[in-house]
């Protein structure tokens, strides 16, 4: 399943691409047909995520101009706010959860120079870990490179920025693209996206075209069921809005269960999922059994600042990338290629770099639990 930093920069793409310009939306595979046709015509404002649920404000066409579609913010405190969910009672929100299944593919000439998760000509998205390991070279500066966002992301694309900035969205706006006999969108020309008896939405303007397949949740809300959903999220450690790590500390050390299971739990953080829950654990050195509430409050601000900060490294890309760069090997490891990037996730039976310790793996409800028992205490 997608992690948190992968639908924050699914927000930002869809952002870039199709804030302020008319879009052509309907349902290929029927199931969201209802919805598309509500949203067919209306112009997108800003996407927002909050963990793992993406939220896409949509206006009609007739009002958008008289409405500032980068001012709506979905937030708790103040300064994160700007115009709530509530105050825009004249949008339909478009609100999607991948789950399991769920993928993006976006194309058009918008994407032109954009590679990484979730752009049309990359390996299909998993859960952050596709996309390029390392450059031609091979070496541990190229996959710093990956790390930072510079790598697989065009020089001048906007997508490098974790704050995208985007245009203009009143100052020309394109015409539509069409929809070909064989079902395909044609952009410039060009054709691209076809849909298959998965895809749940298709949506274009002359500019770009996304397809979504497999989702859990595609549907369309109202600003106050978009409130109702973010107050049953916990704090999401890429938005890290003020009060988030105390609200954090507070709802862990209420619990018994092992703070690993608490790491999973959306209620209490939004956004994490096996790979930052494996490796935030595994660099704070906190063991993942141990139950939540006997966990110092230092040591739970420690994880909430280091899943903030990876979490947000990852967003440009959408790839973790997590291991310390210490303990990155020059070369890749034949066997052992996921120590480019992690340090204990899907290295089960192998060394820690950190102490030596076999890293193990068990079950803990119903997910794969990554750790070593050597330095996690």
């Amino acid at each position: 399943m997608p992690e948190g930093h992968s639908i924050h920069r699914h927000a930002q793409l869809l952002t870039s691409l199709f804030m302020g310009q008319p879009v052509r939306v309907s349902s290929p595979q029927g199931r969201f047909a209802t919805g598309a046709a509500i949203l067919n015509g209306e112009v997108p404002g800003r996407a927002a995520a909050w963990g793992k649920h993406l939220f896409v404000p949509f206006y009609p066409l007739n009002v958008s101009d008289d409405v500032d579609l980068g001012a709506t913010r979905i937030g708790r405190s103040p300064a994160a706010v700007g115009t709530s969910p509530v105050d825009a009672p004249a949008a339909h929100w478009l609100h999607i959860h991948l789950g399991l299944y769920g993928r993006w593919r976006l194309g058009g000439p918008g994407t032109a120079g954009l590679t990484g998760a979730g752009i049309t000509e990359a390996p299909t998205e998993d859960s952050g870990m596709s996309g390029p390991r390392r450059g031609a070279s091979g070496t541990k500066a190229d996959a710093g490179n990956a790390r930072s966002g510079r790598l697989g992301v065009g020089a001048d694309s906007e997508v490098q920025r974790a704050d995208l900035s985007v245009a203009d969205p009143a100052a020309n706006r394109p015409k539509f693209g069409s929809i070909n006999r064989d079902n395909t969108t044609d952009l410039e020309g060009s054709k691209l996206l076809t849909p298959t008896p998965t895809t749940r939405m298709l949506m274009y303007s002359e500019r770009a075209a996304a397809m979504l397949t497999g989702p859990t949740r595609c549907e369309v809300i109202s600003p106050a069921e978009v409130a109702e959903a973010v107050a049953k999220l916990g704090p999401d450690p890429v938005r890290n809005e003020p009060g988030d790590r105390e609200r954090f500390i507070e709802a862990a050390r209420k619990r018994r269960v092992p703070v690993g299971q608490i790491v999973m739990d959306q209620a209490v953080v939004a956004g994490p999922g096996n790979i930052y829950r494996a490796e935030c654990l595994w660099r704070t050195g906190i063991d993942p059994l141990r139950p939540a509430n006997r966990v110092s409050k230092a040591r739970l601000g420690r994880l909430w600042d280091d899943l903030a900060e990876e979490m947000r490294r990852g967003v440009p890309t959408g790839i973790a990338t997590t291991i310390p760069d210490e303990y990155r090997p020059d070369q890749s490891v034949e066997g052992d290629e996921e120590l480019d990037r992690v340090a204990v996730y899907h290295r089960d039976g192998r060394p820690c770099v950190r102490c030596g310790t076999t890293v193990r793996m068990e079950v803990l409800a119903g997910r794969k639990l990554y750790w070593c028992p050597g330095c996690q205490r």
